[in-house]
């Protein structure tokens, strides 16, 4: 009958446990950081030639859609 008793306990804690942690990881509302934005932020401070910069803008933009294409 001890046994049964704890058993019991153990099941509600542990379902008690599991809906605590299923209830804080649903909570998480933060939005991922876009990819793209991030590339060119970090491509903003690196070049003085226009060229450059423009071959840098294309292979974000490629890298852009080539992640849209995987997605889909």
């Amino acid at each position: 009958m001890n046994k049964l008793k704890f058993i019991n306990a153990a099941i509600i804690w542990l379902t008690f446990a599991a809906i605590i942690f299923f209830a804080a990881s649903c909570s998480n509302n933060q939005k991922p950081e876009d990819p793209k934005d991030i590339a060119e932020e970090h491509n903003e401070g690196k070049f003085d030639n226009s060229k450059l910069e423009k071959d840098a803008q294309f292979l974000v933009n490629a890298a852009e859609t080539n992640l849209e294409e995987i997605s889909l």
